[in-house]
């Protein structure tokens, strides 16, 4: 008899601590379910969007960068590559020639610093500009715009881009699009 109780117990036994077992296993996986959504939070929900549009001049191309989130959001450093084209914070001929200026001849990708804020929920209006090289480039050559941001709130140890991935055929088209509707 002593022998069955003892077997009871230890079978008793194994079953908290199988129950145990699968408490830890579960708040593991809780935990990393947060940790994922925490960063996915931080870094990924806020990130503002960024498109290409036609402007309101026949030709003209504008870069949409559109804050989604409700904090302050800061644009660091503004590039293209190719060195085909640049982009101008404004349609004025002293932010146009800023974007000329700073493209270089030599260099792979036109960059330059700046230091744009975009209050929550604002829209801001950049102007695409072509240089001479872009003629002569062919239709399915790749076009990156990238734009490098942050928050006002949290400084996070790496740059965080917001990519334009388009061709020059593209924008050729787009350039070409008098703000007709394509359906028509």
């Amino acid at each position: 008899m002593a022998e069955v109780a003892v077997q009871r117990h230890s079978c008793n036994g194994g079953i908290v601590t199988n129950v145990v077992e699968i408490f830890k296993v579960v708040g593991a996986a809780a935990g990393l379910i947060t940790a994922a959504f925490f960063i996915y939070d931080r870094i990924v929900r806020i990130r503002p969007d960024a498109f290409l549009s036609t402007g309101e001049h026949p030709g003209q191309l504008d870069i949409t960068v559109r804050n989604v989130s409700n904090e302050s959001i800061i644009l660091d450093e503004i590039g293209a590559a190719p060195n085909i084209i640049g982009v101008a914070k404004g349609d004025g001929v002293h932010a146009i020639v800023e974007a000329i200026h700073r493209r270089g001849d030599d260099v792979t990708e036109s960059s330059r610093e700046v230091f744009i804020v975009l209050k929550p929920l604002e829209e801001l209006q950049l102007k695409l500009i072509t240089f001479d090289k872009f003629n002569h480039a062919s239709a399915d050559q790749k076009v990156v715009v990238r734009l490098s941001w942050r928050t006002t709130r949290l400084r996070v140890p790496f740059k965080r881009n917001i990519k334009i991935r388009t061709s020059v055929g593209d924008i050729r088209s787009m350039k070409d699009t008098k703000g007709t509707d394509v359906d028509d």
